[in-house]
């Protein structure tokens, strides 16, 4: 009897890991012009997406942004593949002008722990899309659309899982500190990792905060100003008692926070093992011209010639204080400001050296109890002024302290968060 449960059990695990099918699509189309797809799916709870194709080739990611109904988003299996699923798409706002009598669709499901590459969290509601590409996004212009700095968060699925990787800076870098020691590290599990810093419209959205006041650290004061520029003044203490949290329940539970400092590196580097994300080292360790196309930082905006943080802050001006998000070139992931803007608070304590010795393997390295640690560590290069951000502190490994003292505040005014989802 106990053998024959077992087997049931075996049986039953094994079946709830069928992987997920499509099977029976159709498209029809309406005198409306609009497109109605249907499929079946079976197996396994599944990410479904939708390519249109003419003669066999796809009409182009970026006439793929007008879609409603099951597709894009998590989609539940029929047991016996009678439930009919159905995706409809709008050719007249995304492919004006085409024919459609000769395309087909082409239906694909996602296992869910093997997503599409990129994530969309709506910040309203806190439901979750997903995409193929940032130029299938809703509402066109892929990440120039400015309602993905406000009203929505985008996210890039990371490559991580089983990879062995270097992290910290080579012992002969320019610029490089002491508390950077290369030593190899390995992550078990992909992630979403967000191409943006979180703006401050995106903060205040979390946060239910509709006022026009920005908090006493921005140099901005009206929302037109400082809604698409990186949130400043990000303290440890209420990044994890509040923000994270808040956040969290905004999506439903879903157990969003900040990178770990190996995530964060990994992310940034993209596969490159050079100080900068384009392959390249720095030249100058206090003002590179390099820097000018990756990110806002202390010699390339308009306070940089001078000591005083406060100088020439203007309201209405992007060439002064941070920059609106997502503006300078991006890493080979499609992951923004990595160089500079705001330094990015991770889940790590912050000591002055790694774990192991430089040939050992640390296998997913994370930090101490937020309630119990004193200084967290802060990666990303920021915007202030020269003294406080030459160009050796953008470095991929450079490594900054932030204080969990809320006495300190006035020193957060550098210091924002990037959001991080591991993938099960």
């Amino acid at each position: 009897m106990k053998s024959t449960m077992l087997l049931s059990a075996a049986l039953m695990a094994s079946s709830a890991l069928a992987a997920p099918l499509v099977d029976n699509v159709a498209l029809s189309q309406d005198n409306s012009r609009k497109v109605k797809i249907t499929y079946t799916l079976t197996g396994e709870q599944a990410i479904v997406t939708v390519d249109i194709q003419t003669n066999g080739v796809s009409i182009g990611e970026a006439n793929l942004t007008h879609f409603a109904g099951d597709v894009n988003r998590v989609v539940q299996p029929s047991k016996d593949g009678s439930d009919i699923r159905t995706a409809y798409w709008y050719p007249d706002r995304a492919w004006s002008d085409h024919k459609v009598d000769s395309a087909t669709a082409v239906v694909t499901a996602w296992a869910t722990n093997a997503p599409p590459d990129y994530m969309v969290v709506d910040l309203t509601d806190g439901d979750k899309t997903y995409y193929t590409s940032v130029d299938c996004l809703p509402g066109g212009a892929g990440l120039s659309n400015d309602l993905y700095r406000t009203e929505r968060m985008v996210f890039r699925k990371i490559p991580a899982r089983g990879v062995t990787w270097r992290m910290g800076s080579p012992l002969d870098e320019d610029g490089r500190f002491d508390d950077e020691k290369p030593h190899l590290v390995t992550l078990t599990r992909d992630y979403w990792f967000g191409v943006f810093p979180v703006t401050m419209a995106q903060h205040k959205r979390v946060m239910n905060d509709n006022s026009n006041v920005a908090p006493s650290v921005c140099f901005f004061t009206n929302l037109s100003s400082y809604a698409t520029r990186p949130f400043q003044g990000a303290g440890p203490k209420d990044l994890f008692d509040t923000y994270i949290p808040a956040f969290q329940a905004r999506t439903r539970g879903t157990l969003f926070t900040v990178p770990t400092e190996a995530q964060w590196e990994y992310a940034a580097r993209a596969g490159v093992g050079t100080s900068l994300t384009t392959g390249k080292n720095l030249i100058n360790v206090k003002t590179d011209v390099q820097l000018n196309e990756l990110g806002r930082y202390g010699a390339n905006h308009s306070a940089a010639d001078s000591d005083s943080v406060t100088a020439s802050i203007r309201e209405n001006d992007d060439s002064s204080g941070t920059s609106k998000v997502g503006v300078f070139k991006a890493n080979r992931w499609g992951i923004y400001d990595i160089h500079g803007n705001v330094h990015n608070i991770c889940s790590d304590r912050y000591t002055a050296d790694y774990d192991g010795d430089m040939d050992s393997v640390v296998t997913d390295p994370e930090g101490g109890d937020p309630a119990s640690c004193s200084e967290f560590v802060a990666r990303g290069g920021c915007w202030g002024y020269r003294g406080v951000n030459y160009a050796s502190y953008c470095r991929l490994a450079c490594r900054r302290s932030i204080a969990n003292d809320v006495s300190k505040a006035v020193t957060f005014r550098h210091f924002g968060y990037r959001l991080c989802l591991e993938i099960e």
